[in-house]
């Protein structure tokens, strides 16, 4: 699940080591939040090409309570914390984590951020074969502009 390479940032004034995880791992846990989040994201991009932007806001957020359940968040939770290295080991149990935190003033959002980030977001843009995808996008993004209505800043004005 964890590789030999350790990752470190620091927050909240804390050094912060983890072990990165694996590829097989990493793979299989974006492949399961890709799909929780492929409908939410849509709904996003339907919304800025939607003339009626009023319910974006609460479309995605409906959208991303149906599809992102707690079970999803507290695997993907106990996978991420459980890498934090302390004496040299991982965390890995839920008890671990627990205490680690318990002993260690760390905004755990800012962990589980960090942890993403360094997992999988650099998973996906690392990607040289997604990178190569990015021309295809931006032509199909150009056929759409005119298309792109104006967003509203207030009752008043409107901006192209």
């Amino acid at each position: 699940m964890y590789t030999n390479t350790i990752i470190k940032t620091e927050i909240d004034e804390k050094v912060i080591k983890a072990f990165k995880l694996d590829a097989l791992t990493r793979s299989k846990l974006f492949f399961k939040l890709t799909t929780k989040l492929a409908v939410p994201f849509a709904g996003v991009i339907d919304g800025a090409f939607s003339a009626d932007r009023s319910l974006v806001c609460a479309s995605v957020a409906s959208l991303l309570s149906q599809h992102l359940d707690q079970e999803t968040f507290s695997s993907t939770q106990l996978i991420l914390f459980g890498s934090i290295v302390e004496d040299g080991e991982a965390l890995a149990t839920p008890e671990a984590i627990n205490k680690w935190f318990e002993y260690n003033d760390v905004n755990p959002i800012d962990l589980f951020v960090w942890l993403v980030d360094e997992n999988l977001v650099t998973l996906f843009k690392g990607s040289k074969q997604l990178q190569s995808l990015k021309p295809k996008f931006d032509e199909f993004y150009k056929k759409f502009e005119d298309f792109i209505p104006t967003t509203v800043i207030s009752d008043d004005k409107a901006e192209e």
